[in-house]
């Protein structure tokens, strides 16, 4: 079994991605307790709805409604599946996730770049390797205050034939790399989101599909102006990161530090992102190589975001959670951004 001792340390270093400080982050609250794409699953029956379920007795993954049929693995019919824009990195585990309403049920759009979701909405999230499953998280909204969502996590059995629910997480399931988180992280990540969804919002969703569910209905994403290279630096910053660093996330009393897009910002070098990062520097940072900058146009090797992003093992990697391997193609998207970046006095590079 690998050694985990500083997976503690992790989780109450939820500081700056750009590594600005030390200190551990912000308490989560108590909880009282491509563009996306949605496709209904085919010759499912209907279910319970949500309202009727009741979160806290449920032990098993076939409590909660996913399923008509947990054998064949029939997704219930009033169920949509659905994958976002930018995808949060999980070391490479593929990940299928779905979203239900309650009937009539809308989601409040007063604020499009803050979705509301109402009680009773239900959200999955699987997780597997090789084409085998090996967990399905949900979050329930199960009353009107803003703790009211429940959060858990269910690893599946070896036989597949269901998912139990695992309270204070699992290491290496079915014997992979794979961790699964305790009921209690997951408010590390889900309490910077009002709405307590991540990875199905205004950003992340096609118009034409968000429009329908929401009210007022969402209106269309501005589309954000700037070389291919920078936007999708940019989204993998805002999936990565964007949840803990925003005025409402766990980092934000240390940082202060903005790495969530707006979906009506249009262009890079005028989003709240680029201005939070590029070329601001570091604040009491004291992990690996001390970069002096958030984002040092031009170098990397300079830039807090790069040297977390590529650092593993403990409480200065970045994300802090869900990850032990670096995700190559997400750090080569933000590496190659910050080359391409002038530095001061310099003209553009390109």
């Amino acid at each position: 079994m690998r050694a985990r001792a500083w997976l503690a340390a992790a989780i109450s270093a939820l500081v700056a991605c750009s590594g600005d400080d030390e200190r551990g982050a912000s308490p989560a609250p108590n909880a009282s307790a491509s563009a996306a794409r949605f496709e209904a699953e085919p010759g499912a029956l209907p279910v319970a709805a949500p309202s009727e379920l009741d979160p806290a007795k449920r032990a098993r993954l076939s409590e909660t409604g996913l399923y008509s049929d947990l054998a064949r693995r029939t997704v219930s019919g009033d169920v949509l599946r659905y994958t976002p824009r930018h995808a949060l990195w999980t070391d490479g585990a593929t990940k299928r996730r779905w979203l239900r309403l309650p009937a009539g049920a809308k989601i409040d759009a007063t604020d499009p770049d803050r979705l509301l979701f109402p009680v009773g909405a239900q959200l999955w999230k699987e997780f597997s390797r090789d084409g085998r499953a090996l967990e399905t998280r949900l979050i329930e909204r199960f009353g009107p205050g803003d703790g009211d969502y429940w959060m858990g996590a269910f690893v599946w059995l070896d036989d597949g034939s269901d998912a139990v629910l695992a309270p204070d997480g699992a290491a290496d399931v079915g014997g992979t790399t794979h961790d699964v988180p305790a009921q209690k992280q997951c408010w590390s990540c889900h309490a910077g989101e009002p709405g307590r969804v991540l990875g199905f919002s205004r950003l992340q969703v096609e118009h034409d599909v968000l429009a329908p569910l929401t009210s007022p209905p969402s209106p269309p994403t501005t589309a954000l102006v700037g070389d291919a290279r920078a936007t999708r630096a940019l989204g993998v910053l805002h999936a990565n990161c964007g949840h803990c660093h925003n005025e409402h996330g766990s980092a934000w009393p240390d940082t202060s530090m903005v790495l969530r897009l707006g979906s009506d910002e249009d262009v890079v070098e005028a989003t709240r992102l680029f201005e939070s990062v590029v070329g601001a520097p570091t604040l009491s940072f004291k992990g690996p190589g001390k970069p002096p900058f958030r984002v040092a146009p031009g170098d990397p090797a300079s830039s807090a975001v790069v040297v977390r992003m590529e650092h593993r093992g403990d409480a200065f990697q970045m994300p802090p959670l869900g990850t032990e391997r670096v995700d190559t193609d997400g750090l080569a998207a933000v590496r190659e951004w910050v080359e391409s970046l002038a530095p001061p006095g310099q003209a553009g590079s390109d």
